[in-house]
């Protein structure tokens, strides 16, 4: 009924009422109420199609326009043509986004795909981990991209898939990493982490936005207690190049109000960390990126 009327009222005021500006403003509001409603109609459906018969009523009701004197008329009649195409144009974006579901799964199956050729490369040089990672990374782009214009709900499940995404790319970062004495440097930045009262300075020429993402409520400790918490990355272009820009964009944003949180790019392959000037660790991987056997997220408190 509320669709009858949205369509029948704006139609007899552009046809009858004396001011066209009213009746413009009118059919503009019931308009955007009208999608609105399309919307809902449209995704309450199980079978989401595209109606193209809207699309074919709007093309006829057009073509009538041009054959009827009446100015008024023909006002309301291109209204009702514009509301036909605009059925048309939302039930083809919910058909587009309920097909996500398809993209979706294949992304699924990527990861899994991902999953399965790092356990059987991963004693392989590390130029073929690099251009494994660089052949599912276009791939997973693409897909991607295919579902940015998605409803909550898959929205969250794209989250998930990334979720996993992030776990994969760590048994890459683990794999390029050669640690050295690994317990012990482990234990200092635990340390560090803990302890630090002034100043915490770290040197990681790459890091892995999940290693840097589970350390976020320990930065975020350090700095209500005023502690100056500087960080020193890589501006490297390949694989961990990009994925460090993309951490630090996050910390960034996530300590954005902090002046004492600064982020520096001007790490030329130093790798070390510094606590008040009372520890100093030269370690031989990123602190910030290497997940490590015993697993480091696991042990910082």
């Amino acid at each position: 009924m509320e669709l009858i009327v949205l369509v029948l009222i704006p139609s007899l005021f552009l046809m009858f009422f004396p001011e066209p500006l009213f009746s413009m403003l009118l059919s503009i509001a019931a308009g955007t109420r009208l999608c609105c409603e399309f919307f809902r109609e449209f995704r309450a459906r199980e079978e989401k199609s595209v109606e193209l018969w809207s699309l074919g009523g709007a093309a006829m009701t057009l073509v009538v326009v041009y054959f009827i004197p009446s100015e008024h008329l023909r006002s309301a009649l291109i209204y009702f043509a514009t509301m036909s195409a605009m059925r048309f144009a939302v039930s083809l974006h919910v058909h587009r986004e309920n097909s996500c579901g398809v993209t979706l799964e294949q992304m699924k199956q990527l990861n899994d795909e991902l999953k399965r050729s790092f356990e059987r490369l991963s004693s392989a040089p590390l130029d073929e981990l690099q251009e494994l990672e660089n052949h599912y990374g276009s791939r997973i782009n693409v897909l991607r991209g295919r579902v940015r214009k998605t409803n909550l709900e898959q929205r969250q499940l794209l989250k998930n898939l990334e979720a996993r995404r992030d776990d994969l790319q760590q048994l890459i970062f683990n794999a390029l990493e050669t640690p050295n004495d690994v317990d012990d440097v482990l234990r200092l930045f635990d340390e560090a982490i803990r302890r630090t009262q002034t100043r915490l300075e770290i040197f990681s020429p790459s890091m892995s936005f999940k290693v840097v993402r589970a350390l976020v409520p320990d930065f975020r400790r350090l700095l209500e207690a005023n502690v100056v918490i500087a960080i020193h990355y890589g501006k490297g272009q390949d694989f961990r190049g990009r994925i460090t820009q993309s951490a630090a964009k996050m910390l960034r944003k996530e300590f954005k109000n902090c002046k004492n949180f600064c982020l520096y790019s001007d790490n030329d392959g130093t790798k070390k960390f510094i606590s008040d000037d009372k520890m100093h660790v030269i370690a031989d991987f990123n602190v910030l990126s290497f997940g490590g056997k015993k697993n480091v997220l696991g042990e910082i408190q």
